[in-house]
């Protein structure tokens, strides 16, 4: 049984109505992208997904994400949407794509100062505060693989996450 309901957590305007934001310039036929690993696509992010849609909120997801970059079509999609839902996993954390997505959402928040739902599957959002745990371990790994200066980044932008006060924190959904 999905856990999500219809979703009181924002009001986003809708793609399909006149009126546009005189704030932000709308790029995109998407009101919403989803930023999440592979490791929550069959469970969590399905749900959200259908849940957001019933709600005729149009929604990015990527499915066909490689590990290396983020597609241009995503990238596309993070600057004309109304926002993004950030959904931080264990896999999240250890994908640079995932994590250069995540520097893009949050250089987006930063400009059009929007605040984002952030849900926490089988993750602590302390342990990205701290960068302790498995979040230790992805950057040990990272910084095997990346320059100093792109990991120096994906830090940053996980610390300023984590200080993001509209969050979710979820354990085993698939089990629930």
């Amino acid at each position: 049984m999905p856990l999500i309901g219809p979703l009181p957590i924002m009001s986003v305007p809708s793609s399909s109505s006149s009126s546009s934001s005189a704030s932000h310039p709308r790029k995109s036929r998407y009101d919403i992208v989803l930023s999440f690993a592979a490791g929550t696509h069959k469970n969590f992010t399905d749900d959200l997904y259908s849940a957001l849609e019933r709600e005729r909120i149009h929604t990015f997801r990527d499915d066909e994400g490689g590990e290396d970059s983020a597609s241009e079509l995503l990238g596309t999609s993070i600057k004309g949407s109304w926002g993004s839902i950030i959904i931080i996993s264990e896999e999240y954390v250890f994908s640079g794509r995932c994590l250069d997505e995540l520097v893009e959402i949050m250089n987006h928040r930063e400009k059009w100062g929007r605040v984002y739902p952030i849900f926490y599957y089988n993750v602590d959002p302390s342990d990205l505060t701290h960068q302790r745990n498995n979040i230790e371990e992805a950057f040990e790994q990272h910084e095997m693989r990346y320059n100093r200066a792109k990991t120096q980044t994906w830090r940053l932008a996980l610390k300023q996450v984590a200080e993001i006060r509209s969050r979710w924190a979820f354990r085993d959904y698939a089990d629930e």
